[in-house]
């Protein structure tokens, strides 16, 4: 009879369950193109390369029945492509035909420890008509920042009033880049001539910290955008296993943050900030109650890092490293160390 009401209990739990993660909700927003800002350059044609919904621009989730979580798709009333084209249709004093492709393109939510503003992050290649051959200019990347607003708006409200904000600078852009073209102005900083793989690379390292009666290994993996700013910052996960003369602990921080400020293109300063729940094993149990097993730390490493801008290969950094971690029914202590790391960016 308990083997039966397990299975009654299972399939119960995954019919209930399961639907509200396979549901999703279509919201369509309205995306109005700029087309007052005069033009020198024809587009003759704009390709949505990507292999999702032509018309999708964000993901959100709203609560059903103030519990459910419900995935949503935001969508323009028009594909993408069409968008951004009609904004080219009154140009003037054309000199340079161009061809445009969407290599990738998503509105979200940067969640940091302090900011939260959104981001729109696209590749858009730029090709020149040439007669008839497309010869490559670049890629247009685009990590686009838009603070949160300080009255509270809806998602679909948010992406539109973004939209519209990224496509007058990204008019402006092109006119720059065709400018770049004839040799009469510096390039943007957002358009990257060498040729980008992916969307974004995955990075992965493994770190090692040793202090004062304790020593540390950890390992993380995050996603980086291409570089078009000498700043940027960005989120990983991380897992860590420490050592002390009191006790082991193994960790975990969904929000390891890192802000990176490029010397040049090769080396980085880097600040990273993290916040980790572990669970600890002590070596000597005497007075141990359960809630002792639990630890919270808050840490940071400041590191110089070897690191090629957009490009694949080994990371090494080093620098210094502290934490202050808390168990409930003690003091909080102190730890400093060196703090090596090395890593791969894919």
């Amino acid at each position: 009879m308990f083997k039966v009401n397990v299975v009654l209990l299972f399939l119960f739990f995954h019919a209930v369950v399961l639907p509200q993660y396979i549901t999703t909700d279509t919201v369509y927003i309205g995306f109005d193109p700029d087309t007052l800002i005069p033009v020198n350059y024809k587009v003759l044609s704009v390709t949505d390369k990507r292999t999702v919904h032509p018309n999708l621009v964000s993901y959100s989730q709203k609560k059903r029945l103030l519990v459910i979580p419900v995935d949503q798709e935001l969508l323009t009333k028009e594909s993408l492509a069409e968008l951004i084209m009609k904004g080219f249709q009154k140009a003037s004093g054309q000199r340079d035909t161009l061809v445009l492709n969407i290599n990738y393109f998503m509105i979200d939510r940067y969640k940091g420890h302090l900011s939260n503003p959104y981001l729109l992050k696209a590749d858009i290649p730029v090709f020149k008509l040439e007669n008839y051959d497309t010869l490559p200019v670049g890629t247009l990347i685009y990590n686009y920042k838009y603070p949160v607003p300080r009255k509270k708006s809806k998602n679909p409200q948010v992406c539109q009033t973004l939209l519209e904000k990224w496509y007058m600078e990204f008019k402006l852009d092109l006119m720059a880049t065709t400018g770049y073209i004839h040799n009469e102005s510096p390039a943007p900083e957002n358009l990257i001539i060498k040729t980008l793989k992916r969307s974004e690379f995955l990075n992965a390292t493994v770190a090692g910290t040793i202090g004062l009666n304790f020593w540390q290994v950890e390992g993380e993996l995050y996603f980086t955008r291409p570089e078009t700013e000498k700043r940027h910052w960005f989120l990983g996960n991380i897992v860590r296993y420490q050592h002390t003369s009191d006790f082991e602990m193994i960790g975990f921080g969904k929000k390891s943050e890192h802000f990176a400020s490029r010397v040049n293109e090769r080396w980085v300063f880097e600040i990273t900030s993290n916040l980790l729940a572990g669970y600890m094993k002590w070596k000597e149990i005497r007075d141990i109650k359960l809630y002792h097993l639990i630890q919270v730390s808050l840490s940071s490493a400041q590191t110089i890092s070897f690191n090629r801008t957009n490009e694949n290969g080994l990371q090494f950094k080093g620098g210094l490293f502290e934490n202050v971690y808390y168990v409930i029914g003690m003091n909080p202590k102190i730890q400093a160390g060196i703090y090596l790391n090395i890593g791969y960016k894919f």
